[in-house]
């Protein structure tokens, strides 16, 4: 991971019912997952051409974000989502 990586934002959502996460065939959403749970990796270009990702993880009924900018790999976002506790933080937010 040689590359500098503009912005890596965490945050826990907490609200109502969250349904599922769910892929309607949008080629720049791909079901993961982030520790043992279920998410969705979202990629997404803006206007000069900067990829970011958003990884949700939905549990209970709270959603946790992770958001990513300056990354042109999804494999590092992944690799990033991952390396931090997920399930301590899940387990603290309950």
């Amino acid at each position: 991971m040689g590359k500098e990586i503009n912005q890596f934002v965490s945050r826990v959502i907490r609200s109502g019912p969250i349904p599922g996460v769910s892929v309607n065939s949008d080629p720049n959403q791909k079901r993961i997952k982030v520790s043992k749970h279920k998410a969705l990796l979202t990629r997404s270009t803006d206007d000069e051409g900067k990829v970011s990702y958003e990884v949700q993880v939905p549990f209970s009924s709270s959603m946790m974000t992770f958001q990513c900018s300056g990354v042109d790999d999804e494999n590092e976002v992944v690799e990033m989502a991952n390396a931090i506790e997920v399930d301590r933080i899940l387990e603290i937010a309950e």
